[in-house]
């Protein structure tokens, strides 16, 4: 095997990576250590080892590599930078506020909420780009949940129901 596909780390056995991939929560993380087990006990050869392990030899050098260098903590996949969520920590707090407090028709406003006007609403207040089903996953996140009003038939008696 070339050097980058060997294990430089002593401190663990093919067992003890074995048990660690067992007791670790990130499934990623797991796969990585029993390939790195397989590698540790050296029976195969590195493209059987690779294939062993359902990956690559490229990919099997890759995770030795990080191995050796970042032990099992080298394993884990590390933060990748998304799209921060809409609105943040403050602006979750001022739009719950603003959903409260209801629409303003008076104002000119809508009526009722819909996922379109909340979506307007986000994007004049906190100037961020948002898709209506952005507002959509919002609504629950600030304990908001969509309702939609009972159907009355239009020759309904108001009075017969509240007898009723």
């Amino acid at each position: 095997m070339p050097a980058e596909a060997m294990v430089s780390r002593t401190d663990r056995t093919p067992q003890d990576l074995r048990d660690l991939a067992s007791k670790n929560r990130f499934r990623d993380c797991r796969h990585r250590l029993r390939a790195i087990a397989l590698v540790t006990g050296g029976e195969l050869s590195r493209a059987g080892t690779a294939g062993g392990a359902g990956v690559d030899v490229r990919t099997l050098c890759g995770w030795v590599k990080r191995y050796n260098g970042g032990g099992v903590g080298g394993l884990r996949d590390e933060a990748r930078p998304g799209r921060p969520p809409m609105p943040d920590g403050e602006g979750t707090a001022t739009a719950a506020a603003w959903l409260e407090a209801g629409p303003d028709p008076d104002a000119g406003g809508p009526s009722r909420w819909t996922a379109a006007d909340i979506r307007e609403r986000i994007m004049d207040s906190f100037g961020v780009r948002c898709t209506l089903e952005g507002a959509r996953r919002l609504m629950p996140r600030i304990g908001f949940r969509h309702m939609s009003p009972r159907p009355v038939h239009p020759k309904a008696d108001p009075e017969a129901r509240e007898e009723f």
